[in-house]
């Protein structure tokens, strides 16, 4: 796995979002780089939702790492897992042999945390792909979501509309939903997933799980094959020497610039670091990634030419969730946003994410069979008549 002569190695550890946006953006600079990343393909975490409970195709969502790679000569992909990363030595270990780095970026993302092993995890294609076959052997029985952030609630609300007469449970540690919006859109919320026919408990914590029940900490327990657990995310590092320093929820500690405060040629980006903007924490999500990703191959462009890297600024697009039932909520600067509206724009902003021009067909054509929409409909009558019938 030798570098390329002649020119500064630079290396990319972690194809999620941040990494492989960071890849493409130097590309467009004409600048070459390596991507290191342990899957073949890059999984589209967002819709592994509509995955787990049978409504898209788990090919649909991913995007074939090696294929995507070879649209342009400066970006050289390599399967292979990072097993240790010497920063002061400028080498990688990997399951594919050694890599020396002139500049690295980290770009590893997060993992679910420990979790009872009786739970089902809801963070790669692989843990849908078993609750969606897990789902279609048990269902008649009761379903328990752990977690009642945009994961909790958008799966709930997709078990809902399946129907099939399960008795869906969310739970939530906290004494509201969806932490990131306002408290009136997280009332809404609440509101629209009751109507749904789903049993919301807030400020309950889980005490332990087996395969047949939940019990929480008030010693209730709850009957249930299935508990799906959508709650805490800690960050995926390789062992890396000197050890890095950790900071806000044990995320990498960064500059403004994005770079490790004592090596100014590594980079740390997305759910890895610990990043503010304007003094405040960023929460992880793909936006934030997304952007990382292109200030990330700025700045390093800028030092390529001899220049000092700039601060990363976020603009936020704003936050969106669906719940279900043809609604959602959202906030788009000081507005909120509640009903069909941030039901069609969630839809809308992840097909035009969504990698690939064959998986958005696909996804579409499904959405478009799925809810009933229709193309000659005004989507203000069509949809709002929809949520009054249910």
């Amino acid at each position: 796995m030798a570098a390329r002569m002649g020119q500064p190695t630079i290396v990319i550890v972690g194809a999620g979002f941040g990494g492989w946006q960071t890849a493409v953006s130097l590309a467009r600079r004409q600048i070459s780089c390596l991507l290191l990343d342990r899957h073949g393909e890059q999984c589209f975490i967002p819709l592994l939702f509509h995955v787990s409970v049978g409504l898209l195709a788990p090919e649909w969502i991913v995007s074939d790492l090696g294929k995507a790679s070879q649209h342009s000569p400066y970006i050289r992909f390599q399967k292979a897992a990072v097993v240790k990363v010497s920063l002061a030595e400028g080498y990688l270990e990997t399951t594919a042999g050694s890599v020396t780095f002139d500049y690295l970026v980290l770009a590893t993302g997060s993992r679910s945390r420990p979790i009872p092993a009786a739970a089902f995890p809801m963070r790669t294609l692989d843990d849908a792909i078993a609750l969606r076959n897990h789902l279609l052997t048990h269902s008649q029985q009761a379903i328990v979501v752990v977690g009642g952030g945009a994961t909790g609630v958008e799966l709930a609300g997709a078990l809902a509309e399946g129907g099939l007469g399960r008795r869906i449970i969310l739970l939530q540690s906290r004494d509201y939903l969806l932490p990131d919006l306002p408290p009136a859109l997280a009332r809404y919320t609440l509101r629209q997933l009751q109507r749904l026919g789903i049993e919301v408990r807030l400020g309950v914590r889980v005490q332990s799980v087996t395969g047949d029940r939940v019990v929480l900490d008030t010693g209730e327990e709850i009957l249930t094959p299935t508990t799906i657990w959508t709650a805490g995310l800690e960050p995926e590092l390789p062992e890396v020497t000197p050890f890095l320093e950790l900071s806000h929820r044990q995320r990498v500690a960064v500059l403004p610039t994005l770079q490790l405060p004592a090596y100014e040629r590594v980079y740390a980006l997305g759910d890895l670091a610990a990043a503010r903007d304007r003094g405040t924490y960023l929460t992880g999500v793909a936006p934030e990634a997304l952007q990382q990703g292109v200030a990330v191959a700025r700045n390093l462009a800028r030092q390529l030419r001899g220049r000092t890297p700039l601060p990363f600024r976020y603009f936020n697009k704003g936050r969106l969730a669906i719940i279900g039932g043809y609604g959602g909520v959202g906030q788009i600067g000081s507005l909120p946003l509640r009903g069909w509206l941030p039901w069609v724009l969630w839809l809308a902003v992840h097909l035009i994410y969504l990698p690939g021009y064959g998986n958005r067909w696909q996804v579409l054509q499904t959405w478009f069979k799925t809810y009933g929409l229709r193309l000659t409909s005004t989507p203000i009558t069509y949809l709002t008549q929809r949520q009054e019938r249910l």
